[in-house]
């Protein structure tokens, strides 16, 4: 019960929820699939914990991150192929967190806007996105593909508002 000098707030207009880490944990798969890029790319080992540090940037990024400790010439292109068939190879990996999702639903169903950002790229959220089964629960996605400036920049949460 708030006391008297609790400000009740009216409920949000609109809610943007991230996926990897939020609605999904990847982790392991993330963890698994960068690594082998990166061992079959660029032909090093990457530590975990460093791969660790990269998770949420755009795969663009995350291809370019460790080319200082490649011992061959990267194919950036090349690398973003495989990661994202590796990353599908591996997709039971993947591990939908219940109450995130239902969150997202119950929003929608009190007729809160809501909407996806992320900094997967158009490639890799359109295969994600129907495993989420939010059909009829969101108003907007943003994927790093549609902006300028993804994550952590602004941009994505923008375009989605």
């Amino acid at each position: 019960m708030p006391s008297s000098g609790d400000a009740i707030l009216p409920p949000p207009k609109a809610v943007l929820f991230d996926v990897d880490g939020t609605l999904v944990d990847t982790m392991e798969l993330i963890l698994q699939t960068l690594g082998e890029t990166y061992r079959r790319h660029l032909g090093v080992e990457i530590p975990a914990e460093d791969i660790r540090g990269i998770i949420g940037r755009p795969l663009e990024v995350q291809v370019r991150w460790f080319d200082d400790r490649a011992t061959r010439k990267p194919d950036h292109e090349a690398m973003i192929r495989f990661q994202i068939v590796a990353y599908e190879a591996g997709k039971q990996l993947e591990h939908p967190i219940p109450e995130a999702l239902e969150t997202v639903r119950v929003c929608a169903r009190k007729g809160i806007r809501t909407a996806l950002v992320t900094s997967k790229e158009q490639n890799e959220f359109s295969h994600t996105l129907p495993r989420l089964e939010l059909n009829g629960s969101l108003n907007a996605t943003v994927n790093s593909s549609e902006v300028s400036h993804p994550k952590p920049a602004p941009d994505t949460a923008l375009l989605a508002c």
